[in-house]
């Protein structure tokens, strides 16, 4: 799991059940605890899951925010989940809001081009995993 899960200190998977899901976080936990540490807090979309891993004391991570709309999100490196609907977005945002008062420099290019690129592989290992 964790070669193909684990970016940074963070595991990010998915399941198609609770059970699965279940399986998938003890997994986590076990695979930490091996490794003699922790594993801090977990973020589900499932509140049974959620229910589940706080009634065996850990803590879980619901610190979401509310976009524009009004949709909650959560950040899973950096980048917003939409914790409801499970899916995440890129804000192109700033994109679009380029100063045009500053010459554009190649610097800045570069800088905006890393920003969505990095964003742009996340989601593209999502959808293959």
């Amino acid at each position: 799991m964790l070669d193909t899960c684990l970016y940074v200190d963070d595991v990010i998977s998915g399941a198609d059940d609770i059970s699965q899901a279940l399986k998938i976080s003890k997994d986590a936990d076990t695979i930490m605890k091996d490794a003699s540490m922790k594993l801090r807090k977990w973020n589900s979309n499932d509140q049974t899951l959620m229910k589940t891993r706080e009634y065996e004391g850990l803590e879980t991570h619901p610190r979401h925010s509310e976009n524009n709309s009004g949709v909650q999100s959560s950040k899973v490196l950096g980048i917003p989940w939409i914790v409801i609907h499970d899916y995440f977005t890129i804000d192109v945002k700033g994109l679009l809001e380029l100063d045009i008062s500053k010459p554009v420099t190649k610097e800045l290019c570069y800088i905006r081009l890393v920003k969505y690129t990095i964003q742009l592989d996340f989601y593209r290992l999502t959808q293959l995993s």
